[in-house]
């Protein structure tokens, strides 16, 4: 059983790619996070995200319970990608089922206002042909 929690911890230790920060609150204010504080389960969240990002682990998911703030985390993670580009930050896309799609466009007008966001649910004209940094899709 040892050798079993040795090999977990071994495959867990983070392996940066030079653009780890400590994750605090200062940092993700530095990021451009506003009008929020994240919780320490949160930026414990954040923390394990980044660190799944910086070993080129490239998809997680963060399975934490309703109402814990995983779209706080998810914002917060999209700011933390945009910074850690080193190339022009490339567009993100939230899919995310409609009956959300609200709450996420609430959230980050509220948490990072300085982002620009596009509803890509509806009809052509309802989306236009505008590129911005984060894409809301809807599935039904």
């Amino acid at each position: 059983m040892d050798h079993i929690f040795r090999q977990l911890n071994k495959l867990t230790k983070t392996k940066t790619t030079g653009h780890h920060h400590s994750i605090s609150q200062e940092y993700c204010q530095e990021l451009g996070l506003k009008n929020v504080a994240l919780r320490s389960h949160q930026l414990e969240g954040l923390k394990w995200l980044s660190e799944c990002h910086e070993r080129g682990q490239h998809g997680c998911i963060l399975g934490d319970e309703m109402g814990l703030g995983k779209t706080l985390q998810s914002i917060a993670l999209l700011l933390y990608l945009r910074d850690a580009s080193s190339s022009p930050s490339p567009p993100f896309i939230v899919i995310c089922p409609l009956s959300v799609v609200s709450g996420w466009e609430k959230e980050l007008q509220r948490a990072s206002p300085q982002l620009r966001v596009l509803n890509f649910c509806g009809d052509k004209e309802t989306r236009g042909s505008k590129q911005e940094e984060i894409l809301l899709h809807c599935y039904k």
